[in-house]
């Protein structure tokens, strides 16, 4: 993790995002306390923002964001639990919401929101925060076992003039389903009058090895959102 976190750096990304589901909390103790023993010259040079992998504790499902000082900015808990069938029998994810949504402010980007997964493709949740809101970009962790509800979900963002970017992880790969996974994630960038809709949309392929149960560990991706 913290590897990835100095590459983005190396790139001067102004933040870095992980899946859900990955993440520890001694995971999260770890990088805030590198970050702290860094000197001003190193520090200056991190993501200003780092969105770690979710953390399960105590019925929670929650991502917490550091600044490049390793301090919490803040801490975004899922809302909207998954289902998932299993021979015939439903299961519910078993959360326990806080109803609290964070709505960070930042220069050059504008109003950012994370929504955890199921969040994003509840359409009417969605839909009512990025209007409300003015959202202008959606930061969506993942593990899924599959794409296609979240690509259906960015159009309706894109048309609304919100960036969306979705990170999912190989780790949630079934067998069977490997065709859901040629990407591992997306940036769908909002739609202006005369833009190319084809050319909004960002994948990120998944590595060659992934499908043999082979990952590399070293997938990380650039990209830049402009003109927010």
């Amino acid at each position: 993790l913290w590897q990835k976190i100095l590459a983005a750096a190396r790139n001067e990304s102004d933040m870095v995002v992980f899946p859900e589901m990955l993440g520890n909390p001694a995971m999260q103790e770890d990088i805030s306390q590198r970050l702290k023993r860094l000197n001003e010259r190193e520090r200056r040079k991190m993501p200003s923002l780092i969105f770690l992998p979710s953390v399960w504790d105590n019925h929670q499902n929650t991502v917490i964001i550091l600044d490049k000082n390793g301090d919490t900015v803040c801490k975004q808990t899922k809302q909207n639990p998954f289902r998932d069938e299993v021979n015939g029998t439903g299961y519910l994810e078993d959360i326990r919401t806080n109803m609290v949504v964070n709505i960070l402010h930042y220069e050059g980007i504008g109003r950012i929101a994370v929504l955890v997964c199921k969040d994003f493709i509840t359409t009417a949740y969605m839909e009512q925060l990025m209007r409300c809101f003015r959202l202008t970009l959606i930061i969506v962790p993942s593990f899924s076992t599959g794409s296609y509800d979240f690509r259906q979900s960015f159009d309706l963002c894109a048309h609304d003039d919100c960036n969306v970017v979705w990170i999912n992880t190989c780790a949630a790969l079934q067998k069977g389903k490997e065709a859901n996974f040629e990407n591992i994630g997306y940036v769908r960038k909002r739609i202006g009058r005369n833009d190319d809709d084809s050319q909004k949309l960002c994948e990120m392929p998944i590595c060659q090895g992934a499908f043999e149960g082979r990952c590399s560990h070293e997938c990380l991706f650039i990209e830049t959102i402009r003109g927010v």
